[in-house]
Parts: structure tokens; sequence; C-alpha cells
């Protein structure tokens, strides 16, 4: 971003100086020996004779599409964007004279109004804006501090009823939480012993998406994750898949914790042979 702010701001000074633009029809070879091959920093140009666009003592084109008498008359540059076209070469979007002029104003309203959120004048915008972000992410650290306790909470509750298939230990929730971390913490606390374990969690508002995970014990005795979500999706109505380990899928319509539980239950038989 300063790299760009200082092209600007050198881009604009030569604009002030008024320096004058040659612009000469010249033979290539002589064009060549005069510039040499920085003439086609914008791509090659195939004819004999081209057309060479010159601020002298800072550069020299070919077939530029310069057409002024000097450089005052471009008017103000705003440089939008790079594009990477290749390692090493960069492409400059920018506008100049009357078309800069849309893109300064929306900068200038986008800085008010960033000014009249963050409650702070326009020249303590930058400050605010800094402290507004350092806020956000000591609240995100907090805020997965408490998902971590919540999540270990909530896998003692559902550790102290396991329902068990073939001595496979399966527990079924519903959870309202959007999170998907927050069902990940739930399984790493419920499948972390030495015991064949599975988790099929169903988290979200509305259409809710479908999570199952086995450890390696429940694999081992016959488990597989990623036949279980499709089956499961399927029978509620919606698609998933993944490994034997870990799937994960989605329903286009809500579910409770007891029709999700008659499905798992269900599946988790036909897949065990029971």
């Amino acid at each position: 971003m300063e790299d760009i702010r200082r092209l600007e701001e050198e881009a604009n000074k030569i604009v002030a100086e008024r320096l004058p633009v040659k612009i000469t029809l010249m033979n290539r070879n002589e064009a060549e020996a005069r510039y040499g091959f920085s003439l086609y920093q914008g791509g090659e140009v195939p004819s004999a004779e081209i057309r060479v666009v010159e601020i002298p003592g800072w550069d020299a084109e070919a077939c530029c599409g310069l057409h002024v008498e000097n450089t005052e008359d471009v008017g103000f540059i705003k440089i939008l964007k790079t594009e990477r076209i290749q390692e090493g070469v960069e492409r400059l979007v920018f506008v100049a004279g009357p078309a800069a002029l849309p893109h300064v104003y929306e900068d200038w309203r986008l800085t008010r109004s960033l000014a009249e959120m963050l409650g702070a004048p326009l020249d303590a915008v930058e400050k605010r804006l800094e402290e507004a972000l350092s806020e956000l992410k000591d609240l995100r650290r907090k805020v997965k501090k408490l998902m971590r306790i919540t999540a270990r909470l909530r896998a003692q509750e559902l550790a102290s009823s396991p329902i068990t298939i073939s001595g496979i230990k399966i527990y079924v929730a519903r959870e309202s939480e959007e999170d998907r971390e927050y069902i990940l913490l739930i399984a790493d606390e419920l499948l972390k012993g030495d015991e064949p374990t599975c988790l099929v969690a169903a988290y979200g508002a509305e259409k809710p998406s479908l999570l199952i995970l086995a450890n390696r014990e429940a694999i081992k005795a016959g488990v597989h994750a990623g036949r279980l979500i499709k089956e499961i999706a399927s029978r509620i109505g919606g698609g998933g898949g993944g490994s034997e380990r870990l799937a994960q899928g989605g329903l286009r319509r809500d579910i409770d914790l007891e029709e999700l539980k008659g499905v798992a239950l269900e599946e988790f038989k036909k897949l065990l042979g029971r």
C-alpha cells in the first residue's frame, strides 16, 4: 500500500511540473537504438514505424496512448488497484483527469462514513480503527475461551447418557449454535478416550448442518462416518459425505433431537449389521 501511495504521489508530481511531452514517429531500429527495448514495457508493437511518446528525463514508450502536449494536461492520477500478471510483473490500474474525481469523492465519502461509525474526527479515524480492531481481537480471544469452556461442559452433559450399540458409544446432539468449531470442540472431549465412540451432531437453525465424527477404535469396530452421513442425511432430506473419521453435510429442513436420534441409531444398526 505504501509503494502504491508513493507511486501515485510521484506520478502527480510529474503531472504538476508541466513537463513537455514529445510525440515522434520513428523507424523501429532507430527508436530501439536510442531508447532500448524498455520502449515495449506496455507490449511489443508489430510495425516498422512506431509512435514514440517521451517525457524527457523520465520515460519513453512505444505507441503509448498519451495525446497531450505536456504532463499537466493529463490531470490528477488515481491508482485504483494492482493486478499480478506473472512472477515479478504487476499491472497498475488507474484513472486520470475527470475520470479520477468520482473515485476521490467515493474515498472521501467512505472516510467520512467510517468516522461517523467510529465516532471519531476525520484525522483520528486510523487510530480509532486500530483501537477497534484491537478490541475485536481481544473479544474474539475471550469468545474462543468461553466457547472451549461451554463445549467442555456440553460434552460432560452428553457423556452422562451415551447410547451403546455393539460396544460403541454413540452420542447424538442437536445444537442451536451455528459454529462448526464448537461442535468439533465437543467431539474432542467425547472422543479422546480409548473406547469406541462416535458423535452425530446437527447444528444451526432452520436448515442445520450435520457432522459425524468417529475415533480410531470406533473405525476399527466398523464405523464409517462418510457412509453414515449419506444415509442419515438422505432420510432427513439433505446430503453429505466424508472420510471414515469425519463427515459433514447439510439438511434442507429443521430436525429435533428425537427424530435425529431415531434415524441415526437405525442407520448405525444397519451399518454394524444389527
